[in-house]
Formats: structure tokens, C-alpha cells, sequence
């Protein structure tokens, strides 16, 4: 069977978000069924995060500067030469349909051209909203060309059922749910065990954002000089604190080590923004790093707005405890409880473990290439001529 162009703005071995999504699930699909298109991207890491097929990675002069900045402040100018780029993997690969995964507006309207100008089928993944999230004139692409890429695609997947329900009712179109997966490797051995650490182990890990987190943890650091207990902040981040009075160490891990530090922390914290320019992220998007925290065996607890999809998933599932409120004594009030509770930690952790289950990525990825690879080769789009710089 003929590969499928798989285009997206950052491809693993990428360790962002979006890179760590698409190992998880692509690693389980065969090593000849996908072409990957993708922006030239700086790489940290690579041995738990590689995919096996053939790349082909989109550059300015072969400048990862240059390009990032001539993406996100001329993104009008960058989608002729992308969908260039497209169409000279397409000559080599021959590939008879293209997957358009967002985030990355560029590559989404460039495949979509390509598709249009070709007749070739097309479907289409978001793992965050589009217009709701981006500023300038990348909004501005957004409107003119989001509906028109949903409607031509014939299969259409979001990140989270509130994002599904969200991106149907925006475009009278029916999205399929293809959330965030768990390696079924991480499955293996899960078991809860009380700990001892003295001082007690908050640990967070990630990237720190104003529109995304920034406000929850800075009320974390609050928090902490709070509780009853003696805390200490492991922050596995680049991002650095002002507070010199908290007890916090910084360090950023390889993922092995990163999983092993979850597994002897007291507490796993998982923030998002109550303050925030994108609210409508917050609300339908999942923090990828939840997959991580749900087999590592210890007690997560979220502090995000009631009207997140993260709260209603972790209530719906029963595997985190939950501070809703932007308070940091309520915050240290959870802490407290967490830490002393030992039939909670273990009833938390137990449902952290079932709901894993249901995510695995070997499953998932069988569903999602069943489905991007059911399209009626008799009832392919008719091509149509597009000048270099045209409108939809």
C-alpha cells in the first residue's frame, strides 16, 4: 500500500508536546506507511522519541532561525514555498493521500492546497484549537482557511472530547476523538508504595508558560511556605523562579531519569493557567505530561479552572485530587492532605492506573491508521488550479 504523507509542523524527535504525542502513537504503525513532513527543528533528544519513517524536514538557506522566524512573522509568505516542498516529496514518495496534523498553520494550509491542487484525500488531527490560540496574523490565517481545510477533509480527529464537541458545533463537520496515549511498555509494573521523603517531594515537570501554568505555580511556591508539612519543589524545568526563601531544586532530565524522579516524589502537581490570553486552550486542552504522571504510582494533584477539561476528566476518572480555586491556602490544605492520607494516595493512584488502560497507543494507533486509510479511491476530489499566492 502506497505511504501516506503525514504533514506537521514539528515531527519527533522533537521533545515538545506535540513531538511527544506523535511518538507515542506513530511508533506503533508500520515502518512503510508513513512519509513525515515537517519544519527543520532544533533537537535535544532522539532515543526515546524516533520514528521510523522517512523525513523530510522544510527550511530557509537549511537555517533553523530563519525559518522559525519567517513562520511566525510572514506565514503568508512561507505556505507557497511549503506547498512546493510538498509537492516535490510527493513526486518522489508518491504517497495517495496527505494527513494534516495541527499545530502548525503553515503546513496545514500548504497540504491542504496541495491536496486541492492534486485530488488527493485528506484528513486532518488537531492537538490544540487554532484560531482560539494564535495571535496576529496567524489568526488571520486561521479564518481564512481552518473551515475550508475541516470541510474538505474526510476524516477529522481532536485531542479531547471537549475539543471534539467544540470543533463539530464551530463547523457542522463530526470529529473523532484521538487523545493522548501511554506506551503499553509503561504498563507493566504499576503499583503504589508509601513514601518517607523528608522533606516531602512536589514535583513538576514541564515547560512554564504565562497563558498556560504560570500563575498556578507561582501560587504552588505560595502554597508551600503554607502547609504543615516541610516541602520541598522539584521543578524539572528550564524555566527559573525569583523566590529564594522556598526550598526548590531545578534540573532537567532525560525521560528515563524523569520517569524514575516521578516514581519518588510525594505528590505529582499538574497546573494550568486561571489567568490566561488563551482560555479557550485551557478549557479543551489536556497537559501532555498527565500521561506520564498517570503510571508513575503517585498521588497527582491538579490545580485548574472548574470549567477545564483536565478537572473534568480527573473527576469523571477519580485519579487526582483537584484545587479549583486560584487560593494558595486551599492549595496547602490539599497538600497537607494528600501528604497524610495514605487510603487516598492509593485510591487515587489505582484510578490513575484503570483510566491508563483505556489509553494505550498500540490500541489507538490501529484505530486511527484503520480509519486515515479507508478513503474511496473511486471518489477522489477533483484538482483545481491554484495561483502561487492564492485564497482558499
Amino acid at each position: 500500500m502506497p505511504p501516506i504523507l503525514f504533514c506537521c509542523g514539528s515531527a519527533p524527535p522533537n521533545p515538545g508536546g506535540t513531538g511527544v504525542l506523535l511518538a507515542r502513537l506513530l511508533r506503533n504503525l508500520p515502518p512503510d506507511s508513513l512519509v513525515i513532513a515537517h519544519q527543520l527543528r532544533a533537537v535535544t533528544e532522539s532515543s526515546t522519541l524516533d520514528l521510523p519513517f522517512p523525513r523530510f524536514a522544510f527550511s530557509f538557506g537549511s537555517s533553523i532561525v530563519w525559518t522559525d522566524r519567517a513562520f511566525r512573522r510572514f506565514p503568508y509568505f512561507a505556505v507557497p514555498f511549503v506547498r512546493r516542498f510538498l509537492k516535490r516529496i510527493i513526486k518522489i514518495t508518491r504517497p495517495t493521500q496527505i494527513h494534516i496534523h495541527y499545530p502548525e498553520g503553515i503546513f496545514a494550509v500548504a497540504g491542504y492546497q496541495v491536496c486541492r491542487q492534486l485530488g488527493l484525500p485528506m484528513t486532518l488531527s488537531f492537538d490544540i484549537l487554532w484560531e482560539e490560540t494564535v495571535p496576529g496574523v496567524h489568526k488571520s490565517l486561521a479564518r481564512h482557511y481552518e473551515h475550508h481545510i475541516v470541510r474538505y477533509a474526510f476524516r477529522r480527529f481532536a485531542i479531547t472530547e471537549f475539543a471534539r464537541d467544540y470543533l463539530e458545533a464551530k463547523h457542522n463537520s463530526t470529529f473523532e476523538l484521538l487523545p493522548h496515549t501511554i506506551d503499553p511498555t509503561y504498563l507493566n509494573d504499576l503499583s503504589w508504595r508509601p513514601l518517607s521523603n523528608s522533606p516531602s517531594v512536589v514535583h513538576f515537570a514541564g515547560s512554564v508558560y504565562p497563558r498556560m501554568n504560570l500563575d498556578s505555580l507561582l501560587r504552588l511556591i505560595e502554597a508551600s511556605r503554607l502547609t504543615r508539612h516541610s516541602i520541598r519543589l522539584d521543578m524539572c524545568t528550564h524555566f527559573r523562579f525569583e523566590d529564594r526563601d522556598v526550598d526548590i531544586s531545578y534540573r532537567y532530565l532525560p525521560q528515563q531519569e524523569l520517569i524514575n524522579a516521578q516514581r519518588h516524589a510525594d505528590i505529582l502537581f499538574l497546573p494550568q493557567a486561571f489567568t490566561s490570553d488563551a482560555p479557550m486552550m485551557i478549557r479543551n486542552n489536556l497537559p501532555t505530561k498527565l500521561m506520564d504522571y498517570l503510571v508513575s504510582g503517585r498521588p497527582i494533584l491538579i490545580h485548574s479552572p472548574s470549567d477545564s477539561y483536565l478537572n473534568y476528566l480527573a473527576r469523571r476518572e477519580g485519579f487526582a485530587l483537584i484545587v479549583e480555586r486560584p487560593d494558595p491556602f486551599e492549595l496547602a490544605v490539599a497538600i497537607d492532605k494528600l501528604l497524610r492520607d495514605h487510603n487516598l494516595q492509593r485510591q487515587l493512584v489505582a484510578n490513575a492506573f484503570r483510566f491508563a488502560e483505556t489509553r494505550r497507543s498500540d490500541r489507538w494507533a490501529n484505530y486511527f491508521y484503520d480509519a486515515i486509510t479507508v478513503a474511496d479511491r473511486n471518489n477522489r476530489p477533483e484538482p483545481i488550479a491554484l495561483a502561487p499566492w492564492s485564497m482558499p
